[in-house]
């Protein structure tokens, strides 16, 4: 019997995320850090993005690390739902980009 995925892959876009799943990915990232400080001192520098998928059971899984300000990270002019709700203002990283 071959496998069969159960996920679609949706594009390279930003997900409002389950309330429930975000202790989970908080806490990822807050793993990821402090592993990079102990293995590569002095640690990821900068925003960063643990790219991965939840199946239908909602189990995570992580395949890729990109150090770099992809979609994940809020690049939209407009901001996040995230953004908006820890600063009380639409934020963005386009902004800092020259010529901005």
């Amino acid at each position: 019997m071959g496998l069969k995925p159960t996920f679609v892959v949706v594009g390279n876009l930003p997900l409002v995320l389950r309330e429930s799943l975000l202790p989970k990915v908080l806490d990822y990232g807050i793993k990821f850090v402090e592993e990079t400080r102990r293995s590569l001192p002095p640690g990821v520098i900068g925003p960063f993005s643990l790219e991965g998928v939840i199946d239908d059971e909602t189990n995570i899984r992580i395949f890729e690390f990109s150090g770099r300000i992809v979609a994940g990270t809020n690049l939209y002019i407009g901001g996040s739902p995230y953004s908006y709700l820890y600063w009380n203002e639409p934020m963005s990283m386009v902004g800092g980009l020259p010529g901005r």
